[in-house]
């Protein structure tokens, strides 16, 4: 990533309790794209049952910008001689969907084959599919100290 942004602040609250954010951006990751051409040739895609990359624009593409905000609140018990921690983190609060590489792939038919280009008997239908990553994660966890 050529740009990196990363915001990290925590509250200390009364009777131990402790509110925490961090809020990352990113610049779009760069990838190489899939050569296409020589993908949907069916010879090419039977060798190896997968898109080939188009290495002469290696790294040239770009996803787009990533972000995330992440949000923690803990409380800690002391005693004698250890401490109780319990926390709450949920990670991705607003749910962003950060965007992937195309999935570049054979049409496939019922039998899951695939299937010939009508236009062209020596290729293979190909569709691309676009494709992202990103869930709410909450987590709960315990923190034990002797």
């Amino acid at each position: 990533n050529r740009q990196l942004i990363s915001l990290v602040g925590s509250k200390e609250l009364r009777k131990n309790w402790t509110l925490g954010a961090k809020w990352r951006l990113g610049a779009g990751t760069p990838y190489t794209p899939y050569d296409k051409d020589k993908s949907s040739l069916k010879a090419a895609w039977d060798a190896q049952n997968r898109p080939y990359l188009n290495y002469s624009l290696f790294n040239r593409q770009r996803l787009g910008a990533f972000h995330q905000l992440d949000l923690r609140i803990d409380k800690v018990y002391y005693f004698s001689k250890w401490m109780l921690g319990i926390y709450i983190d949920v990670q991705n609060v607003y749910n962003f969907k950060s965007p992937e590489q195309p999935i570049y792939t054979a049409v496939l038919d019922t039998q899951g084959k695939a299937m010939t280009d009508l236009a062209d008997p020596q290729r293979y239908q190909m569709k691309e599919i676009n494709a992202d990553s990103g869930t709410i994660l909450p987590t709960l966890g315990i923190v034990v100290e002797f």
